[in-house]
């Protein structure tokens, strides 16, 4: 029986050892080895009908005429519209929109002109060429779901293209800033 005592002390002996040599050890060195990251949010936007529930795949132009007066969308009309599209930003980071017409027509014939104002906003603000000056808010950022979706339409007017079919693509941008 005492050998089998010994052997136990002995090996609380050697594990005391490795413990307290462990805790008491000297550092010697240590080298630095700097590292770099970036956390980026994510974005993302929904368009949507004027409804703000149905996705706005694409617009019906329709059927113009030449020197015709401006038409406003949604709705094909003579006047600014009382129903709008949607934008609403479902993501993690704010951002600025702007409206692009990538056009298939020679320039300076069919004219968009973008109108837009955050859903907090009282008044639209006229996007010729530029970017919308306040940003569409995420949750993150602001609760107010006023301030996480814009409202806009657009008018086209027709100078004098040559007669026949086109197809535009109305080009939605999110900016970081609204310098872009």
């Amino acid at each position: 029986m005492q050998v089998k005592n010994k052997k136990i002390v002995a090996l609380v002996a050697v594990l005391a050892f490795i413990l307290i040599g462990a805790v008491v050890a000297d550092l010697l060195l240590t080298k630095q080895i700097p590292t770099s990251m970036i956390i980026k949010p994510t974005l993302s936007m929904d368009i949507f009908d004027v409804d703000g529930v149905t996705p706005l795949t694409s617009i019906a132009l329709g059927q113009f005429s030449w020197h015709t007066d401006e038409t406003f969308f949604p709705g094909h009309l003579t006047s600014a519209p009382s129903e709008y599209y949607y934008i609403k930003n479902t993501d993690q980071t704010s951002f600025y929109i702007a409206f692009e017409v990538a056009a298939d027509y020679p320039s300076l014939t069919i004219g968009f002109v973008f109108y837009a104002k955050r859903g907090d906003q009282a008044a639209f603000t006229t996007l010729i060429s530029g970017i919308y000056n306040l940003p569409i808010e995420t949750s993150l950022v602001n609760p107010d779901p006023a301030t996480q979706y814009a409202v806009w339409y657009f008018k086209v007017w027709i100078a004098e293209p040559p007669f026949g079919s086109y197809n535009p693509t109305i080009l939605v941008h999110a900016y970081d800033t609204a310098s872009g």
